[in-house]
């Protein structure tokens, strides 16, 4: 999943003067886009950190999922100030007008929903844009997407803010790593949860938007060819979850000038390469093939041993691939297609050259012209727009219709994307819940839930976890046994966790099975409290704080893409603030809630079934 954010507020001014006030130093190096750390292009000299803030290029420590690269950058938040970072300086200012999204892999163990920002700097420090997004996992590489759309040509500085608004302790929490920030001209494929789960046993069939040539596979590289040239994927049975990674083979062709002169081979005294060059006119392509014209003309007795060397090149990357192949025969004139052994990455407006080699008997040249008049084919890498579309799938009849899974799809950089299907299926619970939700009570943790029916319910047990992950049980209430008419609940968790905490209920039957609920989400902080109120909602919700002073106080709304839907600021809050907004009108999915002061941000997730 991911998510793009676009916001002006007060913080930027905050970070603004930061480097007014430390002049930001100075950098041994200018960077280009996109920016690896791979083979000494970035150094630690070439980052210039600024108010608690290191950053540095180490052997990277997290290899695995997405990114196995060998070498990454590290940022450590040490005290200083909140808006704690680094950044580096671009040769030539960054052109957004082609390629308006930045792209970047980050591994953290920073709690879910930490916020990353990545600002753009021109003018001295004097002119900025920044863009957020936030993390949807923990201890694992993933790809964050910000959007400069929009943004002129004027900024030469990568400034990498991580956690912006609270104040590092050079703790695991306060280390980032991150990797590959480089441009798109469009954002991956986007995917929403699904409305049922996928229960073990079951075969699924995946449809990938568009009706081009699509090969699946079970590896981000290399990897087992599951189904090739097709945009649907049958699975197998669904026994465990299952990630496959899809490739957009459709061929793209590149109009070329011919090759060299109109005949070039052993009999030409100036014989040697032939070379026809170009512009790449793909983002995130690559070039696999090429088409030859072999033309053998008489100059002796048959039959003429000929030896054709191709040779395509990556001028402005520096990389290339050649193949070479004998032909022996009589006279002929024929045209082959040849596949490099492996493709030629290339992106837009790269300076690519096609070269030519012929060797051999008197009688063995290279044509200069075929029919179409076009020699090289490529094919993209990823494709835009479009949901993934999952069929096929029978729901069990007892299944129990829920929000604690997903299904989703993540930029695999450079050539594939990501599809999981998670196996989750649970047995309808023996009650009908109602309700479930969680407010904030004179810094308790108030959980509230209520039942329309009950069928052997024999106790309730409260889980908490601080990850996501890692449940532990605080509390047991005891059910109503088998009851037919409304029961109304309440825990109150006296210690709740500090931060941002989940929620949910484990219904236990008088025969020892269990089921359990979806998951609510309460935020604990000694200047902050929040909740959401009822989540999941049908629409109309109230978001609840606490503030243990007076502050100004931001409260924003925002869809899957990061937009803003609704927006509020409250003057001088303070204590308790109660405030109700609707989304009815908007579908369903997952939604964003933030709550900002000065120095605090807090995000959390809201569902609409």
């Amino acid at each position: 999943m991911y998510i793009v954010r676009r916001k002006t507020l007060t913080m930027k001014v905050l970070v603004f003067l930061s480097a007014i006030i430390i002049g930001f130093g100075s950098y041994s190096q200018t960077v280009t886009l996109p920016v690896n750390f791979e083979g000494g292009s970035v150094v630690n000299g070439d980052f210039t950190n600024f108010d608690g803030g290191t950053g540095t290029v180490i052997v990277n420590p997290q290899s695995g999922g997405i990114n196995t690269s060998a070498t990454v950058g590290q940022m450590v938040r040490n005290g200083g100030q909140v808006w704690a970072g680094a950044y580096l300086t671009t040769a030539t200012n960054v052109d957004f007008s082609a390629d308006p999204y930045i792209c970047m892999l980050v591994w953290t163990t920073a709690p879910i929903g930490t916020q990353v920002s990545l600002k753009m700097e021109g003018c001295g420090g004097g002119c900025f844009q920044e863009e957020d997004a936030f993390t949807t996992v923990t201890g694992e590489w993933e790809a964050l997407f910000f959007d400069f759309s929009g943004a002129p040509a004027i900024y030469n500085r990568l400034v990498f803010l991580f956690d912006l608004g609270n104040l590092g302790n050079g703790s695991a929490a306060s280390t980032f790593l991150f990797d590959d920030v480089k441009q798109l001209t469009n954002l991956p494929l986007s995917f929403t949860p699904g409305s049922q789960y996928f229960c073990p046993d079951d075969i699924l069939t995946m449809t990938y938007p568009g009706t081009g040539l699509y090969n699946w596979y079970d590896a981000p590289t290399g990897g087992t060819l599951v189904e090739a040239g097709s945009s649907t994927y049958v699975t197998s049975l669904l026994t465990a979850d299952s990630t496959w990674y899809v490739q957009d083979m459709t061929p793209t062709t590149i109009p070329a000038t011919d090759v060299g002169p109109t005949l070039k081979g052993a009999s030409d005294p100036t014989s040697g390469p032939a070379s026809v060059f170009f512009t790449s006119n793909l983002n995130n392509g690559f070039w696999y093939s090429v088409d030859i014209v072999e033309k053998i003309v008489g100059g002796g007795p048959p039959p003429y041993t000929c030896q054709y060397t191709v040779t395509g090149l990556n001028l402005t990357q520096a990389t290339s691939q050649s193949l070479t192949w004998n032909h022996v025969g009589a006279t002929d004139n024929s045209q082959w297609t040849y596949n490099f052994p492996s493709p030629v990455p290339m992106d837009l407006n790269d300076n690519m050259e096609l070269r030519v080699t012929v060797s051999g008997d008197v009688g063995c040249y290279i044509s200069s012209h075929h029919s179409g008049g076009d020699i090289i084919t490529s094919f993209p890498t990823t494709t835009s727009g479009g949901e993934l579309v999952f069929t096929g799938h029978t729901p069990n009849a007892n299944q129990w219709m829920g929000f604690d899974y997903n299904v989703s799809g993540d930029y695999i950089d450079p050539t594939r994307f990501q599809v999981n299907a998670i196996v989750d299926c649970a047995i309808f619970l023996p009650i009908e819940l109602m309700e479930f939700y969680v407010t904030p009570e004179n810094g308790n943790a108030l959980l509230n839930w209520v039942t329309a029916s009950e069928l052997r319910n024999d106790y309730f047990l409260l889980e908490r976890t601080s990850n996501g992950v890692d449940y532990e049980t605080i509390g047991k209430v005891d059910g109503a046994g088998t009851s037919t008419g409304l029961n109304a609940y309440s825990f109150l968790d006296t210690n709740p966790i500090s931060g941002i905490s989940y929620y949910r209920l484990t219904q236990v039957d008088f025969d020892g099975a269990s089921t359990t609920s979806w998951t609510v989400v309460f935020s604990k902080d000694e200047l902050l409290e929040f909740s959401l109120s009822p989540n999941p909602t049908s629409g109309v919700f109230t978001v609840t704080t606490t503030l243990s002073h007076e502050q100004d106080l931001v409260i924003e709304i925002r869809d899957l893409l990061g937009r803003v839907i609704e927006s509020d600021v409250i003057l001088d809050a303070n204590g308790a603030v109660l405030k109700t907004y609707s989304i009815e009108e908007y579908p369903s999915g997952l939604y964003s809630v933030l709550v900002r002061t000065a120095n605090k941000t807090k995000l959390m997730k809201l569902v609409k079934p």
